[in-house]
């Protein structure tokens, strides 16, 4: 299957010609490239599918994966931005969304997080990958006990997850409740 994939690869990349980039051959290419796992190829080909349908948002949506995955957060949150934009389809637009906060709560950016929170809040409850930093969030805003209350919620049906006790640690010690917190933090 490997030899398909990389027969694949090098006939649509010789199907690729100068000028305007085609969105489906791009597409096709963006897909190969992750499928054979050569991700440092990924970012031109999404810019040339961008530059192809500049209303998709799966384009920017890749790259800003691509990005996350180099540690190049700030273009990482752009792209985020810029597949939002595009009114992307429910699923992935909370996708998406999801993402966002993410990067924005490991970015310090409080105020655009809580945008994201907020709206993502409105749709239902927080995807579970979230939870936790939904209370960094709360904690970041000065709302200790809120933040508190969201990591009890989390480790009551998670008991033994790692981060959701480094989480209640950290909050602790800010209440400084020092017992509590190294008892999470041993």
């Amino acid at each position: 299957q490997a030899d398909q994939l990389q027969l694949a690869d090098r006939t649509l990349s010789a199907a690729r010609r100068p000028g305007k980039p085609d969105a489906r051959t791009a597409e096709l290419l963006v897909r190969l490239k992750l499928r054979l796992q050569l991700r440092d190829q990924v970012l031109p080909l999404c810019r040339d599918w961008q530059a192809a349908d500049p209303n998709a948002a799966l384009p920017w949506a890749i790259a800003a994966e691509t990005e996350v995955a180099q540690f190049d957060l700030g273009s990482a949150i752009a792209d985020y931005r810029e597949a939002l934009r595009r009114s992307p389809p429910g699923e992935l637009e909370q996708s998406l969304r999801t993402s966002l906060a993410n990067l924005l709560v490991h970015t310090g950016e409080v105020s655009e997080a809580r945008a994201q929170f907020d709206t993502l809040l409105k749709s239902g409850p927080l995807p579970e990958k979230l939870r936790l930093d939904y209370s960094q969030l709360l904690r970041m805003e000065g709302k200790t006990d809120q933040s508190l209350q969201e990591v009890e919620s989390y480790l009551q049906e998670h008991p033994r997850d790692l981060k959701g006790l480094k989480r209640r640690g950290l909050i602790l010690m800010d209440l400084g409740r020092w017992e509590a917190a190294l008892a999470d933090l041993k």
